[in-house]
């Protein structure tokens, strides 16, 4: 990969129900996404998932998969064709210690062609308070517009109530060497 420039970048002071990140240029070859992500308090002890929309996902679908396993070595595989949404990565849901969050990384590649789909990738992880909702995994997918649009806005919801304080993220654009 090349050179790595910040798009955007910040830390959650409270809570918030979504993460919107808008006005994407198009001037990298790539996009990343690095997350680390805390539920609000009073949620589920355990993992949840972070769910992607790009743009505003009307007039495109999503081919995600995504395959991933907890650390008592249960394994899971989903996959869903059409969808409005991507779920690639994981989050610390809000009933865990505050030490405890979610980290992933989400790669979208070519994100500004305007004449083929988007390849999307991440990976991610989340420590809990037991091997059961402890886990890590990697999931894909493609995106394709029929518009044929380049992606401008990626917004993030937690599957639950929403992030909690604490959580972090940073989305670069990659440019080649």
């Amino acid at each position: 990969m090349g050179a790595y420039f910040t798009i955007a970048s910040g830390r959650l002071t409270g809570n918030q129900a979504t993460l919107s990140l808008s006005s994407i240029p198009t001037t990298y070859k790539h996009l990343e996404l690095r997350i680390k992500a805390r539920g609000q308090t009073g949620e589920p002890t355990g993992f949840g998932n972070l769910v992607f929309y790009f743009n505003t996902s009307t007039g495109g679908s999503i081919y995600p998969r995504q395959n991933y396993g907890t650390y008592d070595t249960s394994v899971y595989f989903a996959y869903l064709d059409n969808a409005d949404n991507m779920t690639v990565t994981f989050y610390s849901r809000g009933g865990v210690p505050a030490y405890f969050s979610g980290g992933s990384v989400l790669s979208i590649l070519n994100y500004k062609e305007t004449n083929k789909g988007k390849v999307v990738r991440g990976f991610g992880g989340v420590a809990g308070s037991t091997a059961a909702n402890s886990l890590s995994g990697g999931s894909g997918g493609y995106w394709e517009s029929s518009a044929g649009s380049a992606i401008n806005a990626i917004t993030i919801t937690p599957d639950q109530s929403g992030f909690g304080a604490g959580t972090t993220f940073s989305l670069y654009g990659i440019k080649d060497s």
